[in-house]
């Protein structure tokens, strides 16, 4: 029964997925074309931007950015499942919209733009394609979710390793001082020791020291 509802929820998520991508006419440098339409929540264009800059080239073509335009331009890529991997010219726009990014994209065939009217086959695999680079950028936020949580875990191992080496330190510390505080309680003891020996040996000097002032006194006197 488990199993079941894993596999429901899975068909579930795939369907989700795919109804994410969505066509559409828009304008670009060549005009008003059929496009393919993702929206991907969460994320900045900015970032879809960089990772779109690095999934292009799994395709071979020539890629450049017409900044102006804002538009990735790819001359000959060869995706395998369309058009049986023949050279295509794929065009994209990846833009903000609030918390979440849209990417547009269109395949020039050649001889006219993927449409799902006019190329049904080439237009489900252009999806597919939309909907793997959608799933990249999740990854890269994962794998970059992964990297920051694994800084942070390095961090407190450091943190953690100075406070073992401050407890370690502190115990030294603790240790010298008792050897300290056992030698100055051995010197108190001589210290002591020495005190009533030289309080013997003053006593003995001041009846030295009365036994001569007598004799002075009895000389004088005489």
């Amino acid at each position: 029964m488990k199993l079941n509802s894993v596999l429901i929820f899975l068909i579930l998520l795939a369907v989700s997925s795919r109804a994410q991508v969505m066509e559409s006419s828009k304008v670009m440098s060549k005009g008003q074309q059929t496009s393919l339409n993702l929206t991907i929540p969460d994320v900045s264009a900015e970032y879809v931007d960089d990772v779109y800059k690095e999934f292009i080239k799994t395709y071979k073509g020539k890629t450049k950015k017409d900044k102006k335009s804002n538009e990735w331009y790819s001359d000959d890529a060869q995706v395998a499942s369309i058009a049986n991997g023949a050279p295509i010219d794929i065009y994209a726009r990846i833009e903000s919209a609030g918390n979440q990014a849209t990417v547009t994209l269109w395949i020039d065939l050649g001889t006219a733009y993927i449409s799902s009217g006019t190329y049904p086959r080439e237009y489900e695999e252009a999806g597919k394609l939309l909907e793997k680079f959608g799933q990249q950028v999740k990854i890269s936020q994962a794998e970059d979710e992964l990297a920051a949580v694994e800084r942070d875990m390095k961090k407190l191992d450091a943190d953690m390793k100075k406070l073992k080496k401050d407890n370690e330190d502190y115990h030294k510390e603790i240790e010298r001082a008792n050897e300290k505080i056992k030698e100055a309680e051995k010197n108190i003891l001589k210290n002591e020791e020495d005190q009533k020996s030289k309080q013997t040996a003053i006593e003995d000097q001041a009846g030295k020291v009365e036994a001569a002032r007598e004799k002075v006194n009895k000389l004088k006197q005489m």
